[in-house]
C-alpha cells in the first residue's frame, strides 16, 4: 500500500508521475502544495482518467486513488499516524536499509526542493529519509523512482 505525495509539477509532468506510479504500483495519488510549488491549477477529474488508462494499459486490476491538493502540513497531519512517512530527498544522510511496511508514504518535493522550514518540520517529525539517488533527480524523476523503490 503506497502512497505518493508529490509537489505539483509544471507542465503535463504531473500526467507522467500518474502514468508511472499508476504502473509502478503506487496506490494512493496525493498531490500536494509546498512552499516551492510553483503550479497550484489540479484537476483531479483528468487525474482519475490518466490512472485509469495506465491501469487498464498495465493490466493492473485495481485502480489508484487520487486526492485533491493539500498543503504539505496537512498532508502530513493526516497521514502520519496512519502510515510510515519517508522523505526523499538527495541528502548527506547516509543510505540506511529500512526494512519498508507494508502501509507506507513517500513525500517527494518540488522542483527547486524542499524548503528549509519543511525540512525542519520533517525533522521535528522525524520522518525518515528516503536517499533515491547520488545525482540530482528531476521531481518527476525522482518520482517515479520514489515509487520504484518502494515496491
Amino acid at each position: 500500500d503506497i502512497d505518493l505525495l508529490w509537489a505539483l509539477l509544471k507542465k503535463d509532468k504531473n500526467n507522467l508521475v500518474l502514468q508511472k506510479g499508476t504502473e509502478l504500483g503506487v496506490s494512493h495519488f496525493v498531490p500536494i502544495i509546498s512552499e516551492r510549488t510553483e503550479k497550484v491549477g489540479f484537476v483531479e477529474e483528468r487525474a482519475q482518467k490518466i490512472v485509469i488508462e495506465a491501469a487498464e494499459q498495465c493490466g493492473r486490476g485495481d485502480t489508484p486513488s487520487v486526492r485533491e491538493p493539500l498543503a504539505l502540513e496537512t498532508a502530513i497531519n493526516e497521514l502520519k499516524d496512519k502510515i510510515q512517512l519517508f522523505v526523499a530527498e538527495q541528502t548527506e544522510i547516509p543510505n540506511t536499509k529500512y526494512e519498508i511496511p507494508r502501509a507506507v508514504g513517500v513525500l517527494v518535493g518540488p522542483e527547486g526542493g524542499w524548503s528549509d522550514d519543511e525540512k525542519a518540520l520533517f525533522k521535528s517529525l522525524k520522518l525518515l529519509h528516503l536517499n533515491l539517488h547520488d545525482f540530482t533527480l528531476r521531481a518527476e524523476t525522482a518520482a517515479i523512482a520514489a515509487a520504484l523503490k518502494l515496491v
